[in-house]
C-alpha cells in the first residue's frame, strides 16, 4: 500500500486512509497533468490565478535538466496568504510539488513534498498522494538533495537545538540577533520528522526547551568573522 501524507493548515501526519484515485474522492475539483513531472494537481478552479510571468528560474531549471511547471496561484483563504504552486522533478526522476509565497522565487517555500498527486481542497487542506521516503522516524544526514543555499535537512528531520538562549523577541528589528547571555531555555530552530504545520516548517520557526527529544539534533558549526 502506499504511503499518502495528509497536510492541513493545522497538521502534517502519515495517513493510508487515501489511497486510490484523487478524482474519484474529489470529484468536483479541477486537475492539471505534468506530463514531463509526472505530477497531477487537483484544485477548486475557482481559487485559482495563471501566472502569467514566466519566472527566472524555469530556465535556469530547464538548463540544468529539470523539468519545471508554471506556477499557478492559489487563494484557499482560512489565514494563509496566496500561494504559487511550483512542481518539478529533476534527473533522479523523483516528482514534487512547493507553496511558494513568492512564486518567482523557489527558496521562499514554506512547503515542499514529494508526490504524484497533490490535492487542495477549498478548506485549506492538503492531501499528498504517492509518497514514501522510506524513514520510519529521522533519516540518515544528506539523503535527501539540499537546499537552494546547499544546506541540508533544513525544514524537517530533525529539528536543531543551538547554543542561543531564548528569549521573547523585542519589537525593535534585529538582525542575526544572539540572544541573552545567559537563560534557563536554549533555542530549538525548525521542524522534524515529529512535527510539520506549514508554521514549523518555515526556516524562520523558533522552540526552545531545556531536555533532549528524539526528534533533536544539533550541528558543529562555528562564528564567522
Amino acid at each position: 500500500m502506499r504511503s499518502i501524507i495528509f497536510v492541513s493548515a493545522l497538521a502534517l501526519t502519515p495517513a493510508l486512509a487515501f489511497a486510490g484515485d484523487p478524482g474519484a474522492l474529489f470529484p468536483k475539483l479541477a486537475k492539471i497533468e505534468l506530463k514531463h513531472e509526472g505530477v497531477r494537481i487537483w484544485y477548486p478552479a475557482d481559487k485559482a490565478t495563471p501566472v502569467k510571468t514566466a519566472p527566472a528560474y524555469l530556465k535556469e531549471y530547464e538548463e540544468a535538466g529539470v523539468y519545471a511547471s508554471q506556477p499557478i496561484e492559489l487563494d484557499l483563504g482560512h489565514g494563509l496568504p496566496k500561494l504559487a504552486v511550483a512542481c518539478d522533478s529533476g534527473p533522479s526522476n523523483d516528482p514534487s510539488c512547493r507553496l511558494l509565497p513568492k512564486f518567482d522565487d523557489p527558496a521562499s517555500a514554506v512547503f515542499e513534498s514529494a508526490g504524484t498527486d497533490f490535492v487542495f481542497v477549498p478548506n485549506g487542506d492538503i492531501h499528498v498522494f504517492g509518497y514514501n521516503d522510506n524513514q520510519i522516524v529521522s533519516a540518515p544526514v544528506a539523503t535527501f538533495p539540499a537546499d537552494a543555499r546547499g544546506l541540508f535537512d533544513i525544514g524537517g528531520n530533525v529539528s536543531e537545538w543551538i547554543s542561543d538562549f531564548y528569549e521573547i523577541p523585542k519589537e525593535t528589528e534585529a538582525r542575526d540577533p544572539l540572544g541573552p547571555d545567559t537563560g534557563e531555555y536554549h533555542v530549538i530552530r525548525g521542524s522534524s520528522w515529529m512535527n510539520g504545520t506549514i508554521t514549523e516548517l518555515r526556516l524562520t520557526f523558533r522552540d526552545y526547551g531545556t531536555d533532549g527529544r528524539p526528534d533533536l539534533g544539533f550541528r558543529i558549526a562555528r562564528f564567522a568573522e
